[in-house]
């Protein structure tokens, strides 16, 4: 594990080898919120995909107004205050530092959930490079960009949130017309944020079976 400002990045056991560096996957990891906070939970993700031999990158949005609170409703209030515009070049930032690392294949994915779901949803219009894409229940991105996504998405979906699926059947309408390759999966009787442990939306099965889909997603076509 190293730190690029408040970020974590989380390496495979055996990267710093050259011979084992040629074969590292790469994986840009955006967590719930855009946080770092790597140590609350006892299986936080960018952790699980260093485990799948993926460098995981995950930035701090937060980190402009002092990083991320520790707390997720303290977290959606400073969501609010923060420059939208800047901490999405911000994330394109993140995007070319982790391109550049020698650890990597030069393929990069992104993962996200809720906040991070949408970034991953923008910088698919922004990022022609971008080798895949997941999005845990984020905001769909503006249809008049869509023609621009060349990644393959993969969209999880919660039965139970009116919100993020009010703007599916007009993203889907995009995506087709586009041609854009994406598969989506509405999960049953699941609530917006049923992957995060931390919350009593958490739906154990629904999400086991989302991360296999998601590591699926990964291995196809970061590898």
């Amino acid at each position: 594990t190293f730190m690029h400002g408040s970020s974590a990045c989380i390496k495979p056991a055996g990267t710093h080898r050259q011979n084992t560096c040629k074969k590292a996957r790469k994986k840009y990891f955006f967590r719930a919120f855009g946080s770092v906070n790597i140590f609350s939970r006892p299986k936080p993700a960018n952790i699980r995909l260093a485990v799948e031999n993926f460098v995981a990158f995950a930035p701090d949005a937060l980190f402009p107004l002092g990083g991320y609170p520790g707390d997720e409703d303290k977290a959606r209030e400073l969501f609010a205050k923060l420059d939208q515009s800047r901490t999405r070049e911000d994330f394109v930032a993140a995007f070319e530092w982790l391109k550049a690392r020698p650890e990597t294949n030069g393929k990069v994915g992104a993962v996200g959930f809720c906040y991070g779901g949408g970034m991953v949803n923008y910088l698919a219009t922004r990022l022609p490079g971008l080798a895949a894409g997941v999005a845990f229940y984020g905001s769909a991105p503006n249809v008049e960009d869509v023609p621009r996504i060349k990644a393959p998405l993969l969209v999880h979906s919660a039965e139970k949130d009116e919100r993020i699926n009010a703007s599916w059947p007009a993203f889907e309408a995009a995506l087709k017309a586009a041609n854009v390759r994406c598969e989506r999966f509405l999960y049953p009787g699941t609530q917006h944020g049923f992957n995060n442990d931390t919350t009593p939306r958490f739906d154990a099965e629904a999400a086991k079976l989302a991360w296999d889909r998601t590591l699926a997603h990964l291995n196809k076509y970061v590898r």
